[in-house]
C-alpha cells in the first residue's frame, strides 16, 4: 500500500465518522463511554445502570419510572424506530 492510498483510506474513515456522531450524538457518546471504559470496568459498566435508573430495564420500560412518563406523555404507543427512546431501549434489552 502506497502512503496516498493509506492517507485517502484514513481520511473517508475520518469523514464516515463524523457524519455517523453528528447524526447519532447520544449513542455515540454511549458508546464512546462503553470503549473506553470496558477494557477496565467490563462491556456496559456504565450504561446498564445508567438506563436502568431511568426506567429502561431488560423487559421493558420500567412502571413508574421517567423513561414510562416520557413515553406517556409525549410518545403514547408509536415509538419511532431509530428514536432515542428505541435506541435507549433495545441498548437495555442486550
Amino acid at each position: 500500500m502506497s502512503a496516498e492510498s493509506i492517507q485517502a483510506a484514513a481520511s473517508v474513515a475520518s469523514e464516515t465518522s463524523c457524519a455517523y456522531i453528528k447524526a447519532h450524538p447520544y449513542q455515540s457518546i454511549f458508546m464512546a463511554l462503553n470503549i473506553g471504559l470496558a477494557p477496565v470496568l467490563g462491556s456496559g459498566w456504565l450504561t446498564a445502570p445508567l438506563l436502568n435508573a431511568i426506567g429502561f430495564g431488560p423487559l421493558g420500560p420500567i412502571a413508574g419510572s421517567l423513561a414510562t412518563w416520557y413515553q406517556s406523555s409525549f410518545l403514547g404507543a408509536y415509538i419511532p424506530a431509530g428514536s432515542l427512546f428505541a435506541w435507549a431501549q433495545k441498548l437495555a434489552m442486550t
